[in-house]
């Protein structure tokens, strides 16, 4: 931490312990859109302990947080929920706190209907993305969208050296801001299709000369050509949330980490999944590798 306020310092150690622990993870980054919110919380803690005995991590309980959460604008509240919650699984596994989250429910949000892809319809785009005798250009950025579900935002930048090897003809992305996202085998081999047929890229060049609007535009115009319905990029990664949090067992965190999107909006698509359904099917399988622990 920069400086060591004095409502910070009975938690300092811990508070660096969890910090280091997420530089050192492989799959999540360390949390600086969360440090704040949960710095935030151990001073609404601090102040409003009268005992300085009881100003440590042992004496803080579920009503704590509860209470502070009810006092957090609407807006933030989720965002708020799944900060201390990454803390806290934290302390509970170390065995600093008692399992504080355990009986705090999600913080429930306004939801829109969402759209997304059906299974038939995956099955067609997957056909397609394999199909050699399409454009590789065409097949790349909708493999993209399918297996990524990377905001057009972050593809419209992505660059040939942004692509890593991570070992057996796989790859991650390497952004300029240093986050990564590893990408499963089906969009490698088409990266790899990808650079055999344009040789003389390298570095700085776009992988899509496109701006934002018009990769939404050749997006859907692919799509339609293949399942008779516009797909937008925004769509495709509806699904890709709405997959991942089944396969993740709603990790929001992960999965807001991942796509480079803040948890608010990941949750958003908790509503649409039954959560005691057993049985799924999931077009994004080869990926659960991609999750478990080293």
């Amino acid at each position: 931490m920069d400086e060591i306020r004095d409502y910070l310092e009975p938690f300092y150690s811990v508070l660096q312990e969890y910090y280091e622990e997420k530089e050192r993870e492989k799959d999540r980054k360390h949390p600086q859109a969360y440090k704040p919110k949960v710095e935030k919380f151990l001073k609404y803690f601090y102040e409003s302990v009268d005992d300085i005995s009881h100003r440590n991590l042992k004496s803080i309980h579920t009503r704590d947080v509860s209470t502070y959460l009810m006092k957090v604008v609407d807006s933030n509240h989720v965002n708020h929920y799944y900060s201390l919650k990454s803390f806290f699984d934290f302390t509970y596994s170390k065995d600093y706190t008692s399992d504080v989250m355990k009986n705090i429910r999600i913080p429930k949000t306004e939801v829109k209907n969402k759209e997304y892809l059906n299974l038939e319809e995956i099955n067609k785009i997957k056909l397609f993305c394999n199909d050699k005798n399409q454009k590789i250009e065409d097949r790349l950025l909708i493999g993209f969208n399918l297996y990524t579900g990377l905001s057009r935002k972050f593809l419209k930048e992505l660059e040939f050296g942004y692509f890593q090897p991570s070992g057996d003809n796989r790859y991650y992305l390497q952004f300029n801001n240093f986050k990564t996202v590893t990408i499963c085998s089906h969009l490698s081999e088409l990266f790899n299709e990808y650079k055999e047929a344009y040789k003389v890229l390298k570095g700085e060049n776009k992988i899509f000369n496109y701006d934002g609007n018009y990769l939404s535009t050749k997006t859907k115009d692919i799509t339609v050509k293949i399942i008779s319905r516009k797909i937008t990029p925004t769509i495709y990664s509806n699904t890709f949330i709405k997959e991942m949090l089944r396969i993740t067992k709603n990790d929001v965190l992960m999965v807001s980490e991942l796509l480079m999107e803040s948890p608010h909006t990941i949750s958003q698509h908790l509503e649409e999944i039954d959560e005691e359904e057993i049985k799924y099917e999931r077009y994004l399988e080869s990926l659960e590798m991609l999750y478990e622990k080293k």
